[in-house]
């Protein structure tokens, strides 16, 4: 009966230990890939990122953002936004 349960306890902390492992892994990933996006975007305009608007921002303010990134940095931006959506989801699971 002991060994039966010790062994559902290692198989439990074993789980527990890849997710956190995998959750790390996959946080750690995303920031460095949102770090570097970020950087590549600083080459393409000096405006700050949408997201950094502390005003907020209009249609104009994204127009003239988007046309100073050109089709290069609209590229790189569309990645940025890709990998920022799941960003709060691995937040709240972690």
């Amino acid at each position: 009966m002991g060994i039966h349960l010790c062994e559902k306890k290692m198989k439990k902390f074993i789980i527990t230990r890849r997710i956190t492992l995998l959750s790390f892994l996959l946080f750690a990933t995303n920031a460095i890939a949102l770090t570097y996006y970020g950087k590549m975007l600083e080459k393409y305009s000096e405006t700050s990122k949408l997201d950094f608007q502390i005003g907020g921002y209009n249609d104009t303010i994204v127009k003239t953002l988007f046309a100073e990134y050109g089709s290069q940095g609209r590229q790189t931006y569309f990645w940025l936004t890709l990998l920022d959506i799941p960003f709060p989801f691995l937040v709240a699971f972690f």
